[in-house]
């Protein structure tokens, strides 16, 4: 696993472009967003997706360690299960955006037959993900693994429906994109730390006002691609031929969150201490995981005891 400075460098870089944001925010939206920035409009289509695949590789591993590593069969089929609804995860949320307003906006996003185009999408990422995670399992020798698999997939879920979404509808804060942009001075620019408490009146007031235009804070699409940093470090913890290249595997994955969250500024759908902050949420969780696993050796192989001979006397 990485070592810790390399989150400390990562949290740095986030915690700048955070006090930055804090005091330009309004400018860097009003100088470079284009809501229909082909660019963008994709990358909010399908960003999320090679985050949400670490959680369909987890799930691959754990299916394959659940089978061969664990001997209680309740164990086994609560993993069993546990896997399975990773890689539903995976798929639903990895194409829920597709079509949706933080997508290609379709207009009928919403019927019952775009929602199952959108997880099918999303089925086809995961379960692809999800054989290599069940095929490269094998690799992780550790009877500790899956362990290992359900602390990530827990700091996951925890950066995706709790953090996130808790400190959303804790500050709705509008979005640059229509809320602020389109309605101008009738809903006004808000500050990270200055949370919308009348934003209910404003959906009452302006019928083409939904929630969704009230949760710019913090980024959901930077949290989750942070995780493509700690999965491709991870992948060369299976893949022996990527280990030395571990380091620059998770500075790759960082600079593809950075690409993700300009992304989203791009199309104004967050501003910059957005994103910064979704991707300081994810980093918190990522290093409590990685010191956990770390401090616990939960990857490393335990040593069979080797019996020594006796001495005759």
């Amino acid at each position: 696993m990485v070592k810790r400075r390399h989150y400390f460098i990562v949290g740095g870089i986030l915690l700048v472009g955070l006090i930055f944001g804090s005091f330009f925010d309004l400018q860097i939206s009003a100088a470079i967003s284009d809501s229909k920035n082909g660019f963008g409009v994709f990358l909010g289509a399908f960003g999320m997706v090679p985050g949400l695949s670490f959680v369909a590789f987890l799930s691959g591993v754990l299916f394959y360690h659940a089978r061969k590593n664990i001997s209680k069969t309740w164990l086994k089929v609560l993993l069993i299960i546990a896997s399975i609804l990773g890689i539903g995860a995976a798929s639903y949320f990895g194409g829920s955006d597709v079509f949706s307003v933080n997508g290609f906006n379709y207009q009928f996003a919403s019927k019952p037959v775009v929602i199952m185009v959108s997880v099918l999408i999303g089925l086809v990422f995961a379960s692809g993900f999800f054989v290599l995670g069940n095929w490269l399992g094998r690799n992780f020798k550790s009877k500790k693994t899956w362990i290992v698999c359900l602390i990530l997939l827990i700091a996951f879920a925890l950066t995706l429906l709790g953090a996130n979404e808790t400190v959303k509808n804790i500050f709705h804060r509008p979005r640059f994109r229509y809320a602020i942009k389109i309605h101008g001075d009738d809903i006004p620019f808000h500050n990270w730390w200055e949370p919308c408490s009348n934003y209910s009146s404003y959906l009452e007031q302006f019928s083409d006002l939904t929630k969704e235009e009230f949760k710019s804070f913090p980024s959901g699409h930077t949290g989750v691609s942070m995780y493509v940093a700690f999965f491709l470090s991870f992948l060369s913890l299976c893949v022996p031929k990527l280990k030395k290249h571990s380091l620059l595997l998770f500075y790759s994955g960082f600079a593809f969150a950075l690409l993700i969250g300009f992304s989203r500024i791009l199309v104004a759908a967050h501003f910059l201490s957005d994103v910064c902050f979704g991707g300081l949420i994810a980093l918190i969780f990522m290093f409590t995981s990685n010191e956990f696993i770390r401090g616990f050796k939960l990857l490393e192989e335990k040593p069979k005891e080797v019996c020594e001979p006796e001495r005759s006397i």
